[in-house]
Order: C-alpha cells, then sequence, then structure tokens
C-alpha cells in the first residue's frame, strides 16, 4: 500500500515537473532573444531575404542581428534562413503607428517596452496600389524610397 502511494505520488511530482517545463522553459527561451540594430546605415536599400509568398526584406542598417534564447548571434537574414525568427517575432517588440494612403502600407515603431537601444527603428510593411508588398527596416521615415519598385 505504502509502494502504491509512492507511486501515485511520484507520478503527481512528474506531470507538474512537465507541465512547468512544457509551459515556463519556452517562455523563459523566448524572453531573452533580441534584435539589435545597427546605427549606421546607408542610403541604399540592401535585400536580405525573400520570403515564401515573394516579399521581400530590405534595410539600409548596417546591421541587424538575431540574439537566440542561448545567446547565439546571427545575421537577421541567416537567422530569417534558418528558421530562428519570423515576421511575426520581428514585430514582437513593434506596434503598428501609423498606416499610408497608398493602399495599405502600415509602418511599426518600437513598443515603449521593447528592449532595443536604437528606439527609433521603424518597419513598413508595404501594400501599394502598384503592387509593392515588401517590407522595410530602416531608422528613419523615408518615403521617398520606401515601398518603391527597387529591384
Amino acid at each position: 500500500m505504502k509502494n502504491k502511494k509512492l507511486i501515485v505520488l511520484g507520478g503527481t511530482i512528474s506531470i507538474i515537473l512537465l507541465t512547468f517545463c512544457m509551459i515556463i522553459i519556452p517562455f523563459m527561451k523566448h524572453s531573452n532573444e533580441n534584435l539589435e540594430f545597427g546605427n549606421q546605415k546607408s542610403d541604399i536599400y540592401k535585400k536580405i531575404y525573400t520570403f515564401k509568398d515573394g516579399k521581400k526584406l530590405y534595410t539600409n542598417l548596417s546591421k541587424i542581428n538575431y540574439i537566440s534564447w542561448n545567446k547565439r548571434e546571427y545575421s537577421l537574414e541567416e537567422a530569417l534562413k534558418k528558421r530562428k525568427i519570423d515576421l511575426d517575432k520581428i514585430l514582437d517588440g513593434f506596434e503598428q503607428t501609423d498606416a499610408l494612403n497608398d493602399g495599405g502600407t502600415r509602418v511599426y515603431s518600437v513598443k515603449k517596452n521593447a528592449r532595443y537601444i536604437n528606439k527609433n527603428i521603424k518597419i513598413f510593411i508595404c501594400k501599394t496600389v502598384s503592387g509593392i508588398k515588401d517590407i522595410y527596416i530602416t531608422d528613419e521615415y523615408d518615403l521617398e524610397h520606401i515601398c518603391k519598385k527597387i529591384d
């Protein structure tokens, strides 16, 4: 009888620990992930990634790095290719702050509580009447170059 109680108690503790591991540890992993944006920029936007749906990601920043939960550093291009991060994760630290009158382009700015050093970063998700649906990461409101045909 005593052995059965110990087995039941051990099973209950195992279930509690397993539940803890499934809920808390993934949260801890993702809360340590971060993006690091360079302060230097160019006048030219370069393509750093093409998504499966054909959208292209451009930036004029010197670097954008993804820091994984285990402190491994990847360029954003490498992290996207290796599926370490996706657009939804990138947008986690941003909130929509504007919309352009060009067919549906949305502008995202860094959330106030985000841990990014460069708080001036903007993400433009283009949806223009001329059919441009690309994504731009920059630290300026550069409407002369953003959401325009680049290739």
